[in-house]
């Protein structure tokens, strides 16, 4: 026969148990008067009625399925041939023009 007490079961009864008897001594307090307990009494409800509607919308969700790692070639960087950093297949090097042209391939930002 398994004992009760290891398969944490029992805790949980005990735990539930626990706030109900709690929540009904809440309740004698709110009827005898004591105004200063309303909130404690009205937000379990509220809390359980939104556990609740969270199930009945579809609980939780799952996991999204992990990403694929980016690669330099996904974000059309090349490796470098002479060392320096290359993006778009250009090396980061600039030449004598101060306007350097579009990385989508278009002429520079001043003519036009």
């Amino acid at each position: 026969m398994r004992r009760r007490d290891d398969a944490g079961g029992l805790w949980i009864g005990i735990g539930i148990a626990g706030g109900v008897l709690l929540y009904c001594g809440m309740l004698i307090m709110l009827v005898a008067g004591f105004t200063a307990i309303l909130p404690f009494v009205v937000v379990p409800p509220v809390l359980l009625g939104l556990i609740g509607a969270n199930s009945l919308l579809g609980g939780p969700r799952r996991p999204k399925p992990p990403a694929r790692p980016i690669r330099p070639t996904d974000r059309g960087m090349v490796p470098p041939a002479s060392g320096g950093p290359v993006v778009n297949g250009r090396s980061g090097k600039t030449g004598d023009d101060p306007h350097p042209s579009h990385p989508d391939g278009g002429g520079s930002a001043g003519s036009g």
